[in-house]
């Protein structure tokens, strides 16, 4: 008997975080000006609407892990026990010292012990402290953005739009 664990992010904040990582460390510029059939360079940047373009020209079954479906083969497996942690919903340390109590094993992280800002740093997704867009009519996400820009980087809120969502939540189904 065996126990399947699993650690997942959400979907929607996980895309929104790879396209600020694809801006800022631009390891996807080359790719995505190959696949794209344009130059795309850090200077110019690119939008939101472009980067899901890029993404649903590509396999996303074996792209680059920041891309890649957190689906698995395994998962479909009938597992005596399978658990699933999403790290936005839970705090990923409490929810994994709690397993290592329940099995009776000693903890391997104490919640205190662990900095939070490291577990779950909100800079990841977009400016936690930029005001809040109304995502029903909010443009930003086709907007242009580049490194230059990070002081100015919008508010999560400003990428979860109705048709950027049902992108991302056709290219992610699986997820």
């Amino acid at each position: 008997k065996y126990t399947y664990l699993k650690i997942v992010r959400d979907p929607i904040k996980r895309c929104i975080s790879s396209y600020r990582h694809a801006v800022v460390t631009k390891y996807a510029y080359q790719q995505m000006s190959e696949t794209l059939d344009r130059d795309i360079t850090p200077e110019m940047g690119f939008s939101f609407a472009t980067f899901l373009h890029f993404l649903s020209l590509i396999d996303l079954r074996t792209a680059n892990i920041h891309h890649r479906f957190q689906s698995h083969p395994l998962d479909n497996y009938p597992w005596h026990r399978f658990i699933l942690i999403n790290v936005n919903e839970v705090d990923l340390i409490e929810t994994l010292s709690a397993l290592d109590r329940e099995a009776g094993l000693p903890v391997t992280f104490e919640a205190d012990e662990v900095s939070r800002e490291s577990s779950r740093d909100e800079r990841r997704y977009a400016n936690p402290k930029a005001p809040q867009e109304s995502s029903s009519d909010s443009d930003i996400w086709k907007m242009p953005l580049n490194r230059t820009m990070m002081d100015k980087w919008p508010h999560e809120s400003a990428f979860c739009g109705p048709e950027p969502l049902a992108i991302i939540k056709r290219l992610y189904r699986t997820d």
